[in-house]
């Protein structure tokens, strides 16, 4: 019982003292500010977000959105999307 207690105590820690490091660092204002092309106003069918899920710092997992189809309901647009999570081998049951 001790053991598992233990590391999950030295995970937590760990993963704040890389918090810590992380927004330590200095930020250089000298930088010329970055250009924003015009974005597409609308959602694309066929468009797709993938998003990588950390846990602590902890690969846990992907989470992916698609739009499927674009529907019109009452006259306003309306998004059939599509999300699935996939875990990482470790937190599958």
């Amino acid at each position: 019982m001790r053991i598992p207690l233990i590391f999950v105590l030295v995970l937590f820690l760990s993963s704040c003292a890389h918090q810590v490091r992380t927004y330590d660092k200095k930020v250089n204002h000298d930088l010329k500010p970055a250009e924003i092309e015009a974005s597409i106003k609308s959602i694309q069918l066929g468009e797709r977000l993938v998003y990588a899920v950390d846990w602590i710092g902890i690969p846990s997992g992907y989470i992916t959105l698609e739009v499927k189809e674009v529907a019109v309901i009452d006259g306003r647009p309306a998004y059939h999307l599509e999300a699935r999570a996939l875990p990482n081998n470790f937190f599958k049951f």
